[in-house]
């Protein structure tokens, strides 16, 4: 009688063994949460002369930020920082890369707040390398040269960021043949010319006064190159639509279609903050971009938020909001069908 219940305890093991061996099976690299996350914080990728390369812009007291704004400020050397977001226990050598860029008007914002921790610590739980990064912030002068010098100056720390990424992929486990960009707002601007813009596209304002140099020439020494194989453009723009003619990278867009700051189909950037906004020049947003992509042949995603402005993932509170998932999982989507074709 004994021999028998013990024979039944037994083979009751076996079978929860096999059940629980199945159910971990039935999860799926890149689809599905597997992973626990481990993340290196302020890792520094680059060396640069700028104003700042952080203003938390969480629970932004504005009477400080204008004063911050119309205050004195020299450039400094400045090292800057990226948070990197790894798999827990992955063993696999080479796992994709994401490089995400937070928003802000290029003037506010940082690599940890919560919108980037909590999609950053996602989607290295599916499986990737997923990367937060500062960059160069602020102008003194809120005129056409400076902001977009401003805007360029980022474009260039976006660079730098993903060539010491690719530099040091045995370091971190990153397979350098499945690259991944997004980006929200100014961190959209920024990926969206890292995909497609080319040192022939730069602005006029780029070469005034003292010249900033080509997009590959700052920050670090490393010249390896790299290509983006799938971008998540978040309320994001362009200057010139013609950009989209030098690559092929499939886009996924997010665009609220009552965005005052980022215009959703083309308009002046920032209208509602610098009122009729003389210094800015005319921008194509997500819906131009992802038509213009389209008749080019390129794989573009359009997703269209009736009725909602700019920054659509956080609510009146600026807490995250369900568009914030929603989004999370419709890039999850997007990326997954350009890694395996599913």
């Amino acid at each position: 009688m004994r021999s028998r219940f013990v024979f039944c305890i037994i083979l009751l093991i076996f079978v929860l063994h096999d059940s629980f061996g199945n159910e971990a099976c039935d999860s799926v690299r890149f689809r599905d949460q597997m992973f626990e996350v481990d993340t290196i914080k302020d890792v520094v990728y680059a060396n640069v002369t700028g104003y700042w390369d952080s203003y938390p812009d969480e629970n932004v007291d504005f009477k400080k930020l204008i004063d911050f704004m119309f205050s004195e400020h020299e450039k400094t050397n400045l090292d800057l920082k990226m948070d990197i977001y790894l798999p827990k226990g992955d063993t696999i050598g080479k796992r994709p890369l994401i490089v995400m860029a937070h928003g802000g008007a290029f003037y506010i914002g940082d690599k940890a707040v919560k919108a980037y921790r909590e999609w950053c610590s996602y989607f290295a739980s599916l499986g990737y390398v997923c990367v937060s990064i500062n960059y160069r912030l602020g102008f003194l002068k809120p005129t056409t040269v400076d902001i977009e010098r401003c805007e360029y100056q980022a474009m260039q720390d976006a660079h730098a960021a993903f060539r010491f990424l690719v530099a040091n992929s045995g370091k971190y486990g990153i397979d350098t043949d499945n690259i991944f960009a997004g980006g929200t707002s100014a961190g959209s601007i920024m990926m969206l010319a890292v995909a497609y813009m080319r040192n022939e596209n730069r602005l006029e304002s780029t070469y005034v006064d003292v010249d900033c140099g080509d997009l590959e020439l700052s920050g670090n020494d490393f010249d390896n190159s790299f290509e983006i194989k799938g971008l998540a453009n978040m309320w994001g723009a362009v200057y010139d639509l013609s950009i989209l003619e030098n690559n092929n990278v499939p886009i996924i867009s997010f665009h609220g279609d009552a965005d005052k700051l980022v215009p959703y189909d083309d308009g002046l950037i920032m209208k509602n903050v610098w009122g009729l906004n003389l210094v800015h020049k005319k921008m194509y947003g997500s819906y131009e971009i992802t038509k213009k992509a389209q008749e080019l042949g390129i794989e573009a995603v359009m997703n269209t938020y009736l009725d909602y402005g700019h920054a659509l993932h956080l609510d009146k509170d600026r807490n995250l909001n369900d568009n914030f998932y929603e989004i999370q999982s419709k890039i999850g989507d997007f990326f997954y069908k350009l890694l395996t074709g599913k």
